[in-house]
């Protein structure tokens, strides 16, 4: 009876350990491609140059500079650009996205993830992903000033609230 009681439990088992397969570097490698995911970090590399051009042309546009400076300045620019190529490079976020890819899903997740980005329909949601994220994201962005206000409102009368609550005098 013990003996069944033993292999019962080892079949029980056996499915929840096909569930949490590890999915496979080179399965993990394709789903990324399938996605896109190098062209869009390199998207991603291009809005983050032009912010950061935007913002340089934005920090200067109100100063006159003497040639020296606008070199030095230049030079600043350069520098912070290579850092960024290197730093956002697809030889060193791959492993990253593998890394987290591999700890987060199982390869039966990937597989089905894989033959859904395959599809038309799968390739257009990816094609639309960048747009949906950035509209996302400036929707939020919208409601975080007046959030802020309210957050800043109710933390002034909860401090008013205590000031009153304190002893005259300090104590």
């Amino acid at each position: 009876m013990l003996k069944h009681l033993g292999l019962v439990a080892l079949l029980c088992l056996v499915p929840l350990r096909a569930q949490t397969t590890p999915p496979s570097d080179e399965s993990l490698r394709e789903l990324l491609e399938v996605t896109h995911s190098r062209d869009v970090l390199d998207r991603m590399k291009a809005q983050i140059h032009a912010l950061m051009q935007s913002a340089h042309d934005q920090a200067l546009a109100d100063r006159e500079h003497s040639p020296e400076a606008e070199a030095v300045l230049a030079r600043m620019r350069n520098r912070v650009t290579e850092l960024l190529q290197q730093e956002i490079d697809w030889p060193v976020i791959e492993p990253i996205y593998i890394k987290i890819y591999a700890e987060s899903l199982t390869q039966e997740e990937v597989d089905g993830m894989i033959a859904f980005y395959r599809t038309p329909i799968g390739q257009s949601v990816i094609a639309k992903l960048p747009n949906l994220v950035q509209r996302s994201m400036a929707s939020v962005q919208a409601r975080m000033g007046p959030l802020m206000q309210k957050l800043q409102a109710i933390e002034h009368e909860t401090t008013s609230e205590l000031e009153a609550l304190a002893p005259a005098g300090g104590e």
